[in-house]
């Protein structure tokens, strides 16, 4: 017989070999620590040797710091979940979170394009474009010009006649009537004006593009060079980006803006940034006046901040 103090606890027992719900894995080593703390910092140290401009930027956009905010909540989050199933697997997961989200962030940055467009062009309106042009080298049209006109014919090509023989009489020249008698031929024809024929063609006259004015382009913390050239021509406005260069940045517009306005609140947008680098155009607004003074804007539509301006005039 057991007295009740020799009785063993058996539900303690039973307790004690239940496995417990936390993972009894060892935990991390303090090297592989370090190098997990260390590897958000050494990428973002690459993107400043790269890209310090891009950094930049993304200090003084109050919507990059709540991104930012997010990216290290979700990491944090990440983490936490996993400690309990895997210390090794929530050690990296914080990493892994962060720099994925930060690569999607950041990487559309890095790509820049080039393109070089051609000015554009004008055309010549004409008053009637069903009007023949005329064709000095067109053999078909000038030969009815030439029978038409008899006369012309006796100074066209004219042949010296042969010394006469010693023994008969002086030859008599031929007449100029006889040399230019052509064979009976169909009258021509009225209905079909010629090439030659004295036809007024009113056309509208085509103006060189006029320079009105231009601007450097500078950056707004960003490198940015080239010029902003506004164009006149017969029928619009033209805004041409010269040699210009901005830095890749992801979703960049173009605006049109009050002189020295570097948010495009009270613009005018005139399209997305066609590229980086090169040559291109956008057509000014109806009722572009020049004289109000205006800024030509490029800005970063994802975080909200200005990348390059142009003060017109």
């Amino acid at each position: 017989m057991f007295s009740s103090d020799d009785t063993p606890d058996t539900h303690s027992v039973s307790m004690r070999s239940l496995p417990s719900s936390r993972s009894t894995a060892s935990p991390p080593s303090r090297t592989l620590r370090l190098l997990a703390a260390l590897l958000v910092p050494a990428a973002l140290a690459v993107v400043a040797v790269l890209r310090l401009d891009l950094l930049t930027g993304l200090i003084a956009s109050p919507r990059a710091w709540l991104v930012t905010a997010g990216v290290f909540l979700a990491s944090w989050t990440t983490r936490r979940l996993l400690r309990r199933w895997s210390p090794h697997v929530a050690l990296w997961s914080g990493p892994a979170v962060t720099l994925g989200l930060l690569a999607v962030l950041l990487v559309p940055s890095f790509h820049e394009r080039t393109l070089v467009e051609a000015f554009p062009s004008e055309i010549a309106a004409s008053a009637d474009p069903l009007a023949p042009t005329a064709s000095p080298a067109d053999p078909a049209s000038a030969a009815p010009a030439a029978s038409a006109s008899p006369t012309a014919a006796v100074p066209a090509s004219p042949a010296p006649p042969p010394p006469p023989p010693p023994p008969a009489p002086a030859a008599v020249p031929a007449s100029p009537a006889a040399v230019a008698s052509p064979a009976p031929t169909a009258p021509p024809a009225t209905s079909k004006p010629s090439a030659t024929s004295p036809r007024p063609v009113a056309t509208t006259p085509v103006l060189a593009p006029r320079l009105l004015t231009s601007g450097a382009f500078h950056g707004i913390g960003h490198q940015a060079s080239g010029q902003a050239e506004v164009y006149s021509l017969s029928d619009r406005i033209v805004i041409r980006f010269a040699s210009v260069s901005f830095p890749g940045a992801p979703a960049q517009s173009v605006h049109l803006v009050p002189r020295g306005a570097r948010t495009p609140d009270r613009g005018t947008r005139l399209g997305r940034l066609k590229a980086e680098h090169g040559s291109f155009s956008y057509t000014a607004p109806v009722g572009f006046d020049l004289a109000k003074g205006w800024t030509v804007l490029v800005w970063c539509d994802d975080y909200a901040v200005p990348i390059a301006a142009a003060d017109l005039g």
